[in-house]
């Protein structure tokens, strides 16, 4: 390998590694709602959210019964408009 294909080699996995922590950057950066806020989102009480949890993207914080749920509040209306379709 000559100097000029490998330097197109660095570029590249530079690149890539550059738009793979974006990616992730922006994944953890996007905001995460509790259900109470999520319900009023969707227009919806919060026992009928917890009952449709398994349609949308949620995670559990804490343990437990003191663990609470969030969801990714940029997904909830698509979701939603989807189970209602």
């Amino acid at each position: 390998m000559n100097k000029n294909e490998i330097e197109k080699i660095v570029d590249l996995t530079v690149e890539k590694v550059l738009a793979a922590l974006e990616k992730k950057n922006s994944l953890a950066t996007s905001e995460w709602v509790g259900t109470n806020e999520a319900a009023k989102v969707l227009g919806i009480s919060p026992f009928r959210l917890r009952e449709l949890k398994h349609h949308f993207e949620c995670r559990k914080v804490g343990k437990a019964q003191s663990a609470r749920l969030l969801f990714k509040k940029a997904t909830l209306l698509e979701n939603y408009c989807a189970i209602n379709s």
